[in-house]
């Protein structure tokens, strides 16, 4: 905290002379300056004056200005670059579509991840059961109406943690050969609640705190510097023109306030000008070589702002892909004719190593919401139990792919018997936010009663649709690159 602080302090107070600094090239004449170096340098804080200003979106790579700016809505724009950075691309460790008791679905194992936003898989076949179908999944999180559809997630981030960790989901289904196509109407397959713990973002505290308790060697001695060189110039020229700084300042201050912000980098320009060029007709010698000496000591700053940009990058970059766990618990609530509706609960477990593999271990409950069947046949209230796992590994070429193995071992009360299945999934990112799961399957059987001892071997194609990964798209503007 000592560092923001003093970071915090040099920006109030030097507000108009870093902006002033920043212009150097613009104020003095080409004679005035120390070399061509300085003036390019400059360029680059003349870049971040023009980000804040808002005449064009925040980079990705000015993550530092969360940790210098003064001003809120400086902020809130570079909060908004993190985000988009958090968004690039779903996460190997999320749940994309229906899970294996859908009778469409492209999933034998469930991640414990989600979408903050919203999540459209449609997805063809079945895994564990006998009438293979079309599956419709909705996923989404109350924190989607708390930030007003992401319209206000900067400002809303930090303070909700429990509605971003929240996840709500409702499975949909078409029967193959079924005409009825109205998904609001007896088709509600799966209805899911799950709460997840552990995921990593580079918003988190954690991180926010680690990156603050480092910034302070990279960039204080070079900020020093530059105010000590600063205030000698000023000093300087008080003491020829009386009250030079105080009243420049105040002008510039003044002048602020009354503009709409943000405020266009024209009428930033135009406003230094007028304040400026009567002051640098009364310069003296020492005064320019003062203002030289500023000019240095503007560029070595620019460097270390620069290093510590790209230091934060490297460690958001870092944190997110570091090993860490993650956990849910879900509950579900699946629909089932024959023999009977089920509550479905799950613990899931996830531990994503720093070698970019994700590793699935789910426990899961299956309870029968009736005591008899629909033919009448007594039903025990444990209707089974059933084990998961998954090895994930990506993402791949050119984060384009990942590549899943999966196993299911499912028991059955009663006189049925045990199901085993597995799974290899390919999911393919062709688009931001648009991802195509491919995956092929075998089960020994299935879950119809009347054909035991049936396998099947199955090959299903999905398509998931990922809110999150198309708004950090679009915040990027239409010139991004995709990934």
């Amino acid at each position: 905290m000592k560092t923001r602080s003093m970071l915090r302090r040099n920006l109030s107070a030097r507000s108009l002379l870093f902006t002033a600094s920043a212009l150097l090239p613009i104020a003095l004449p080409l004679t005035a300056q120390p070399n061509a170096g300085a003036a390019d340098t400059s360029g680059s804080l003349a870049s971040l004056l023009k980000d804040a200003t808002g005449d064009q979106p925040f980079a990705a790579s000015d993550l530092l200005v969360v940790f210098l700016a003064a001003d809120p809505k400086i902020q809130e724009d570079a909060q908004a670059a993190v985000a988009r950075v958090s968004r690039e691309a779903p996460s190997i460790a999320q749940q994309k579509g229906a899970v294996a008791e859908s009778a469409g679905t492209t999933t034998l194992a469930e991640k414990t991840g989600m979408a903050e936003f919203l999540n459209l898989a449609i997805e063809q076949g079945a895994i564990t059961k006998t009438t293979s179908g079309t599956s419709y999944t909705l996923q989404t999180t109350p924190y989607l109406l708390l930030s007003k559809f992401g319209t206000q997630d900067v400002t809303t981030w930090q303070r909700s943690d429990l509605p971003r960790q929240i996840a709500l989901s409702a499975t949909f289904n078409q029967v193959s050969g079924s005409s009825d196509t109205n998904p609001s109407r007896n088709n509600l397959e799966r209805a899911e609640a799950k709460y997840t713990y552990g995921q990593h973002s580079a918003r988190d505290r954690e991180f926010l705190a680690r990156i603050r308790s480092s910034l302070g060697d990279r960039i204080n001695p070079a900020a020093a510097k530059e105010a000590r060189q600063l205030d000698a110039f000023w000093e300087s020229v008080d003491h020829h023109v009386t009250d030079a700084h105080a009243n420049t300042e105040r002008s510039f201050r003044e002048w602020r306030a009354r503009q709409k912000k943000p405020i266009p980098l024209k009428a930033l320009i135009d406003e230094l000008h007028r304040e400026l060029d009567p002051l640098r007709a009364q310069l003296n010698d020492q005064d320019q070589a003062k203002l030289q000496d500023v000019a240095r000591s503007l560029d070595i700053e620019g460097q270390a702002l620069q290093g510590a940009s790209d230091f934060i990058t490297a460690e958001a970059k870092k944190y997110v892909a570091e090993a860490h766990p993650e956990f849910s618990l879900a509950y579900a609530f699946q629909r089932d004719i024959t023999p009977a509706d089920f509550s479905d609960l799950k613990l899931l477990f996830s531990y994503k190593t720093a070698s970019n593999y994700s590793v699935e271990l789910n426990g899961e409950v299956m309870l029968n919401d009736r005591s008899t069947a629909a033919n009448g046949t007594r039903l025990e209230r444990l209707r089974g139990y059933a084990f998961e796992a998954d090895l994930t590994m990506g993402k791949f070429a050119n984060n384009l792919a990942d590549f899943t193995a999966a196993a299911k071992l499912t028991r059955p009360t009663g006189d049925l018997r045990d199901e085993r299945s597995v799974q290899a999934k390919l999911d393919l990112y062709l688009l931001r936010g648009v991802t195509v799961p491919v995956s092929l399957s075998y089960t020994n059987h299935t879950d119809d009663p009347t054909q035991p001892n049936r396998s099947q071997v199955r090959v299903n194609v999905g398509l998931s649709l990922d809110a999150d990964a198309l708004m950090g798209a679009a915040g990027k503007g239409a010139s991004a690159p995709t990934p």
